[in-house]
């Protein structure tokens, strides 16, 4: 095991100093990270926590897993760095028809006999309000099917809890066999009759709705309207698939607008999905260098800036950022291109140009978050002494020429019996320069 820990349903207010305090009883930390979205800023709600030796991060696990921190039980289990093993599932079961009030020590006293637990968590609502089932993960398959075993069906409070065996939405079996499909593209129209009607050509279906479009829904959004169907039997809607995607349905579809029908994803499925996109995306652009340009007009388009910036050398992205509800240009934008020697023309020739007006273009290497924070940091340190020559920061006018009396005479020296007009002229700001 590796000295690192993984600390998840964090309090959104914890930083890495609150970490630190709470784990810091364990054994020498190397460092502490809260994960954070780069945009916001907001805490992500889980953290990393990285001991000397293995030996510690292996007490914190058995130590603070479910403790308290801030406003919130923590988990603390060891790192898993491989997704699918993750996604797996073994030794973790899910309990449900928790009564109110449930906590994490209370699901520690009621599973904890059966093995070691290496991660336990309480979903819970907006309010704070537990969501009536939770997930409690164990190092092996046969402590868990210990506890389904024995806990299943058990009265807690009043309540008959439920205990079984996690199976996850990512899981390759569901994926094969999947009989909810969603279907988009179909015209407003449409009701959920005649969708079960046309469905029923496959099997019977089992559940069919659609998304109600009101009067305030655009000729557009109407070509967008979507549902979902359920079959009882996978091969029916794999034939309904084969048959109704990609095509033009006079009965259900625009004349202009495909039918789209696919396996139905949950909502969590479709966001894992477009972070692994973007992660991809991420990996492949990291090898190219990224140019940081700002300062152009709201009416320059994506096409403009690869335009301008091709004229250097190929560029792999182009992007201009805008602001999301309304579109508007926020006059900045990130240009991707294939080589640090094409980075260094772009900059050289587009840098304070007025290529696209009268307000010189900025053009630079773009920098990561933890890149601008370290900056800013080494800026903040240096403080307003930066302006000053080395020689004169943090000096004082005696630490520079001893005593008043024996500045060099062009400065005022011999105050006592100096020149009388001494606090004049030049002397003057030369004198107060020094109280600087």
């Amino acid at each position: 095991m590796q000295g690192t820990v993984y600390v998840g349903d964090l309090d959104p207010m914890t930083g890495e100093a609150e970490l630190y305090e709470h784990f810091k009883e364990i054994g020498t930390i190397v460092s502490t990270h809260v994960c954070r979205d780069h945009r916001t800023n907001n805490s992500l709600c889980y953290a990393y926590v990285n001991y000397s030796n293995a030996e510690n991060a292996e007490h914190a696990i058995e130590k603070l897993n479910t403790t308290k921190l801030g406003n919130a039980f923590i988990r603390v289990c060891a790192v898993e760095r491989d997704p699918s093993a993750r996604r797996a599932g073994k030794g973790n079961i899910v309990v449900r028809n928790l009564p109110d009030g449930c906590e994490n020590p209370d699901l520690k006293d009621l599973f904890g006999g059966f093995g070691r637990i290496t991660s336990m968590r309480v979903p819970r609502k907006s309010d704070g309000a537990i969501m009536g089932y939770a997930f409690v993960n164990y190092e092996s398959v046969t402590s868990s099917e210990q506890a389904i075993k024995d806990r299943n069906g058990t009265e807690v409070n009043g309540k008959i809890i439920t205990v079984e065996h996690y199976r996850s939405d990512y899981s390759d079996e569901k994926k094969k066999n999947f009989t909810n499909l969603y279907i988009r593209g179909f015209r407003a129209e449409i009701t959920d009759a005649k969708l079960r009607d046309i469905m029923s050509k496959y099997g019977e279906p089992e559940n069919v709705g659609i998304r109600g479009l009101d009067a305030r829904t655009n000729e557009e959004e109407k070509k967008r309207g979507f549902g979902f169907c359920s079959f009882k039997i996978h091969e029916q809607a794999v034939k309904a698939i084969d048959d109704l995607d990609g095509k033009i349905i006079p009965e259900l579809c625009y004349e202009d607008v495909p039918l789209a029908v696919a396996r139905f994803k949950s909502k969590t499925e479709r966001q894992r999905e477009s972070e692994e996109k973007k992660k991809l995306k991420r990996i492949e652009f990291a090898k190219y260098p990224n140019l940081y340009v700002k300062q152009f007009g709201p009416d320059v388009t994506t096409d403009n800036l690869k335009e301008v910036f091709s004229r250097y050398g190929e560029t792999k992205s182009v992007r201009v950022m805008r602001n999301r509800e309304t579109g508007v240009s926020r006059e900045f934008g990130f240009v991707s291109v294939a080589d640090q020697a094409t980075a260094d023309a772009c900059i050289q020739n587009l840098k304070g140009s007025l290529v696209f007006g009268s307000v010189p273009l900025y053009v630079a290497l773009a920098e990561t978050m933890d890149e601008r924070d370290r900056h800013r940091r080494e800026r903040q340190f240096r403080g307003p002494q930066a302006g000053f020559p080395p020689s004169m920061m943090g000096m004082n006018p005696q630490g520079m020429f001893g005593q008043m009396g024996n500045m060099p005479p062009h400065m005022g020296g011999g105050m006592r019996g100096g020149n009388p007009m001494m606090m004049g002229g030049n002397n003057m700001m030369r004198l107060s320069l020094i109280h600087i």
